[in-house]
């Protein structure tokens, strides 16, 4: 199990903000325990578009607390926000209960929905039945839970990344298509809420 802190915001400088998160963001937050970053922007997403999302990944809550605590304290981050003109929008804590293949692509997907809690073997299996067809036209694929988040109307997400947003629309609309997936949809009573589209920074 793992966590990530989603830091959600606006910049007027999109590109040096981006540059700095991807260089010495990254390495100061790797160096307070993170074990990853990415940054990458909403394109459509409704009121979302435009925002800036950073994602820490971190191993522990504790973990992911102390990113936090070590990125607000450094000057240089500070300074950065600063001169790029960032307005936080929000902050959350998101646990990660299954994944398959990597966060890397030129692209990524967020749908949001809601369903009742079902076990961690139970989410992992289903989210191997949707990997077998996604995994044509994605990279990677992450379902997450929102731990502390404020109030979430959809407090369940899976993100997909891809390099091919076509192959992975085709690849999304089989796996929904397929008797299995459905089942596991309506077992759980799991309903989208919505879809986000973004797009990787550096």
């Amino acid at each position: 199990m793992s966590y990530v802190t989603a830091f959600g915001c606006r910049a007027t400088d999109v590109a040096s903000f981006a540059a700095e998160a991807n260089g010495y963001g990254k390495e100061a937050a790797i160096a307070a325990g993170a074990t990853d970053v990415r940054v990458s922007q909403v394109v459509m997403g409704g009121e979302r578009a435009g925002m800036i999302n950073v994602a820490f990944d971190c191993p522990t809550i504790t973990a992911a607390m102390e990113v936090s605590a070590a990125m607000n304290s450094d000057t240089r981050v500070l300074d950065v926000l600063a001169k790029c003109e960032v307005q936080l929008v929000s902050r959350s804590l998101i646990r990660v209960i299954a994944e398959r293949g990597t966060t890397s692509g030129a692209y990524s997907t967020g749908v949001m929905f809601a369903s009742d809690p079902v076990d961690d073997a139970t989410a992992d299996s289903n989210l191997g039945d949707g990997w077998e067809h996604i995994q044509a036209g994605a990279n990677g694929m992450r379902m997450g839970q929102s731990y502390s988040a404020g109030l979430a109307l959809a407090p369940y997400f899976i993100l997909t990344w891809t390099d091919d947003l076509d192959a992975l629309a085709a690849a999304s609309a089989n796996s929904f298509g397929d008797p299995k997936v459905q089942a596991n949809m309506v077992n759980s009573n799991t309903k989208m809420v919505g879809r986000m589209t973004s797009r990787t920074l550096g």
